[in-house]
């Protein structure tokens, strides 16, 4: 793997950090419980961004400009939480019932042009479990798209100095999209 990804040598990195957080500051522990009004969540951004497109359209194509700055304004904060939604969903934080939780991801996805939920659960799933594994970890960069995506110099000290960092911001874009 290139230089400029970083990779651990610790098979599950994530319980040892949760712990050592926990250890450092306990009351984060009853901030790790399911939130059943995250659906409601789920429910009202939705309805907003559904709302919006609605009004958008109507307004007609002389208020391209208010579309984009809506957009960008709005929507994309609101789309971010669709995607935390989704993300919580995944790991079955908001009700007990897998099932259900399945249902809120499919829902927080709506909005979406392509839908992505189900397959994001599968992969970051497979992410948890095989965590470092080149062959099953999707949140890995491949050997091709580290190439590709990294316009840093070999010295990982003279990367970080580097003002061309945009290789791995491109790569986890793409990733969230769906598009590499």
């Amino acid at each position: 793997m290139h230089d400029s990804f970083y990779q651990s040598d610790l098979d599950q990195p994530h319980p040892e950090r949760a712990r050592a957080i926990i250890k450092a500051h306990p009351e984060v522990r009853q901030l790790m419980v399911r939130n059943p009004y995250t659906a409601l969540l789920a429910l009202s951004t939705v309805v907003l961004q559904t709302s919006i497109a609605f009004w958008m359209g109507k307004l007609g194509f002389h208020y391209w400009w208010l579309s984009l700055l809506v957009a960008y304004g709005i929507g994309a904060f609101v789309n971010h939480a669709n995607y935390v939604i989704i993300h919580d969903a995944t790991h079955n934080l908001i009700l007990r019932s897998k099932s259900w939780n399945k249902m809120i991801g499919i829902l927080a996805d709506l909005p979406n042009l392509t839908p992505g939920a189900m397959a994001f659960r599968v992969f970051h799933l497979k992410h948890h479990s095989h965590q470092g594994d080149y062959e099953y970890d999707a949140d890995l960069a491949n050997h091709w798209e580290a190439h590709a995506l990294s316009f840093f110099p070999a010295d990982s000290s003279a990367a970080i100095e580097s003002d061309h960092d945009v290789g791995p911001m491109v790569f986890c874009e793409f990733r969230v999209r769906g598009g590499l």
